[in-house]
């Protein structure tokens, strides 16, 4: 995802660690099985912040157009954070998909036009953590929302149909 490599003080085994890392973790503890498309996402973040939190590491290298695509879409879920407290309305849905699409776009358009720089930066792998649990927050938020709307529409539908 964004784990490209990761810095050690004067020796770089960055790749090697990642993967000893995701191995050992896949030798205790089994794929996820995704039974639905509803947690198929959700099952992915969790199995991922597993991952994330049983490495050694503390930071890892990525490049710095990443992390400002990695900040923006960040920066977007943790200003609208406060909406998950109830219904998010269609003014506010399209405020948070702005954010996400514009940081898309910027970071879309700065590869399209001027191609990666070269330049690497770190990040902390509990940034990429917090932003996992928003993530999972802003997911669950919408899934539960999906799920009363649906048993509103049944209950409509079989007060239609008289049973």
């Amino acid at each position: 995802m964004f784990v490209l490599g990761c810095n050690n003080s004067s020796e770089d085994f960055s790749n090697e660690l990642i993967a000893r890392a995701g191995e050992n973790f896949l030798y205790k503890n089994q794929l996820p099985v995704f039974k639905s498309e509803d947690d198929s996402l959700r099952r992915f973040l969790n199995f991922f912040q597993e991952i994330i939190t049983d490495v050694s590491v503390k930071e890892v290298s990525i490049s710095s157009e990443l992390l400002k695509f990695f900040n923006s879409v960040k920066n977007t879920l943790e200003n609208n954070k406060s909406l998950l407290n109830g219904p998010i309305t269609d003014f506010d849905r399209k405020q948070i998909l702005d954010g996400l699409g514009t940081a898309a776009s910027n970071y879309r358009t700065k590869i399209y036009n001027d191609s990666f720089s070269g330049e690497k930066t770190t990040i902390e792998i509990k940034s990429i953590s917090s932003f996992v649990n928003i993530a999972l927050d802003f997911l669950e938020h919408s899934i539960d929302s999906n799920k009363a709307l649906n048993n509103v529409n049944q209950k409509f539908t079989m007060h239609v149909k008289g049973k």
